[in-house]
C-alpha cells in the first residue's frame, strides 16, 4: 500500500487546519521587518521575520544583518510570552577585565548593555514595552566594535516607532 498520497492529504489537512487556527497576529512579523532600516555605509541583508504560536505561547520576530568591514550587526525586534522571551531586565552594574554588563535608562526605554572587552563584541536590548503576558524588545548584537559604537548604531533605529508598532502586537 502506498502511504504517499494519503500522508501528503493528512499534512495538507494539519497545514490547513493550523494555518485557520492561529491568530491574526501569526503573519505580524510583516509589520516590522520595514523599522530594521537601512545604515549608511553598510551592506544589509534583506529583513526577514516569524511568527509563531504554539502551547498558549507565540513569538514574533523580524531580522536584519548588517556587515562593514569586519565590523558586523544583527538587529532583531521580538515580541513573545515573557517565558519565550527574557522578561524584564534587573537593575545592574557589574564589570571585570573582560566583561562589563549595565542596564541603564535612555531616551526613556530601559536598556541593557553587555560588551566583552576580549572579543570586542556583545548586545543591547532595548525594552520596548510588555504586558502582564508579553514583552517586546529591539535587540542588536555586535562584533568587531566597542559598545559606545555600538549603541551609536542603536539609536539609528526608530525605537519610538518600534514601540507603537510592537504595542499593536503585545
Amino acid at each position: 500500500m502506498n502511504l504517499a498520497p494519503t500522508f501528503r492529504k493528512s499534512f495538507l489537512v494539519m497545514i490547513l487546519l493550523a494555518t485557520f487556527s492561529l491568530p491574526a497576529y501569526a503573519q505580524n512579523h510583516t509589520a516590522l521587518t520595514p523599522l530594521l532600516v537601512n545604515l549608511s555605509g553598510w551592506q544589509a541583508e534583506k529583513a526577514d521575520g516569524m511568527s509563531m504560536s504554539t502551547g498558549g505561547m507565540r513569538m514574533v520576530t523580524a531580522n536584519r544583518s548588517y556587515k562593514k568591514g569586519g565590523q558586523e550587526l544583527n538587529a532583531t525586534i521580538m515580541i513573545g510570552s515573557q517565558a519565550m522571551t527574557m522578561g524584564q531586565m534587573q537593575q545592574m552594574q557589574m564589570e571585570t577585565e573582560e566583561v562589563r554588563v549595565k542596564t541603564t535608562t535612555i531616551d526613556g526605554f530601559q536598556i541593557s548593555l553587555n560588551y566583552d572587552k576580549q572579543e570586542n563584541s556583545g548586545g543591547i536590548m532595548v525594552i520596548l514595552g510588555s504586558n502582564q503576558n508579553n514583552t517586546a524588545m529591539f535587540i542588536l548584537n555586535f562584533q568587531g566594535m566597542d559598545e559606545n559604537q555600538a549603541l551609536k548604531l542603536a539609536k539609528k533605529f526608530d525605537w519610538q516607532a518600534m514601540k507603537k508598532s510592537a504595542g499593536k502586537l503585545l
